[in-house]
């Protein structure tokens, strides 16, 4: 008669699958998508135009810069991705400085006691968890995962920057969108 006793052998295969098994259902999930960061132009009429350098993931929250009653940046509004839908952006009227490419154009709806005015800034799209005005004019953001992120914006003599280098000192520039304004700036704040 043979001895049915599982060998110890046996006992490792099953207590490693096992473990593999646990662990697999233990696992966290993975990173969400890095935040993006890009420009928000309203035109005191109630809509909002996004610019991105990437389409907008499908979920994720939009935040982004307002007036405030002087007209400066003031932080943060936001509005879910699906509120914005891609349009075709005039010729000329924004650049990705970075790749060279057409940027993403979006477009939504905000109540005019949020943009009374027109006005530019900075937004960041994805899973944020949490965004406030950053030195250097842009938005520093947190996203759900804990990682962040942040812009900064200038002034050109005839249009509005918003870039986002990498964290170490040395990082190459991930973001730099640029939006016409249509005339020329006598007091710019690019250097």
């Amino acid at each position: 008669m043979a001895d049915k006793t599982p060998t110890l052998a046996s006992r490792a295969l099953l207590l490693a699958l096992l473990s593999g098994i646990t662990l697999g259902a233990c696992a966290q999930t993975p990173p969400s998508a890095p935040l993006r960061h890009g420009i928000v132009q309203f035109d005191g009429e109630g809509s909002v135009f996004l610019v991105t350098a990437q389409p907008a993931p499908v979920q994720g929250t939009v935040y982004f810069q307002v007036p405030n009653k002087q007209g400066d940046a003031a932080c943060c509004k936001q509005l879910p991705v699906s509120a914005f839908k891609a349009i075709k952006a005039p010729p000329g009227t924004a650049t990705d400085e970075v790749s060279g490419k057409e940027p993403v154009m979006l477009r939504g709806k905000v109540p005019r006691t949020d943009a009374p005015m027109p006005f530019v800034g900075a937004a960041v799209v994805g899973e944020v968890q949490s965004a406030r005005l950053a030195p250097g004019g842009g938005i520093s953001a947190q996203a759900k995962d804990g990682r962040t992120s942040t812009s900064s914006t200038c002034i050109s003599e005839e249009g509005f920057h918003v870039m986002e280098k990498g964290a170490k000192a040395k990082a190459p520039m991930l973001t730099h969108l640029y939006v016409s304004l249509g005339y020329e700036i006598d007091e710019t704040t690019c250097k």
